[in-house]
């Protein structure tokens, strides 16, 4: 039986910036095409391959999904948009005094605050579904307010690391998030917090947002960042500061 070979051509793979009309910084992902030369080689094989006018492989129902106008490119190559990974940096809302830390409640001010955080990151389209919270009662309270105005029912897990307060220990525990979480955010305190934001900085962020961090991250505050790796390789440098708000304030 003769062998034959065909070069068959591909699409590169990239991620370039783009946005979505709605001020949410996209990434497009281009896939591979199925290109003209595997048509041919299957006419050679004697197998039958639907094809368009353009030459270009039919794909089965089974892996069908409508591509938009934007998304069918001429050189027969498909892209779709891919959201980027986030991770939200939040210190707890005003908290009263006490003598035991852990112990320490939010003031009415602070219930107030943690309620209007929730209230912006549903509008701001900004609702995690992986949520790590220290064990303090002021941060646990915290996200008890904010996550009843979401819509979604993300369920807080509690990570005695966000309460030990390092910035160590708060990369230990955001590097556990599991592959397929795009939006993780961290409850927890100063100094780790306000820190961890300096220190995730790539040099890249929006003015703005690294003044208001630089300020010394205010209760109630939240950092959002976008990922350019996965949440296990986060570390210094690595992550571009988009925005910082206090919201409530």
């Amino acid at each position: 039986m003769a062998v034959v070979s065909v070069r068959a051509p591909r699409c590169r793979v990239e991620m370039p910036e783009a946005g979505d009309g709605n001020g949410t910084r996209m990434a497009s992902w281009k896939v591979f095409r199925a290109p003209k030369a595997a048509a041919e080689l299957a006419s050679i094989l004697g197998i039958a391959v639907p094809v368009d006018a353009g030459g270009r492989t039919l794909r089965s129902s089974s892996d069908a999904r409508a591509m938009s106008p934007a998304e069918q490119r001429a050189d027969g190559c498909q892209t779709r948009p891919v959201p980027p990974r986030r991770l939200l940096l939040i210190r707890h809302a005003r908290a009263a005094g006490g003598p035991v830390d852990l112990e320490r409640p939010l003031t009415a001010e602070g219930v107030q605050q943690a309620a209007a955080l929730g209230a912006w990151l549903e509008h701001a389209g900004l609702v995690p579904d992986r949520v790590l919270v220290s064990p303090a009662r002021r941060a646990v309270q915290t996200w008890e307010q904010a996550g009843a105005a979401l819509s979604s029912g993300v369920q807080p897990i509690g990570d005695a690391r966000i309460g030990d307060n390092t910035v160590d220990a708060l990369l230990a525990a955001i590097r556990e998030t599991p592959e397929n979480a795009l939006s993780v955010a961290v409850v927890g305190h100063n100094p780790s917090i306000g820190e961890l934001a300096g220190v995730l900085d790539d040099g890249r962020s929006d003015p703005v947002a690294r003044r208001g961090v630089e300020s010394g991250f205010p209760a109630g505050g939240v950092a959002v960042f976008e990922l350019a790796g996965s949440f296990a390789a986060v570390g210094p440098g690595a992550a571009t500061l988009r925005e910082f708000r206090v919201p409530g304030d």
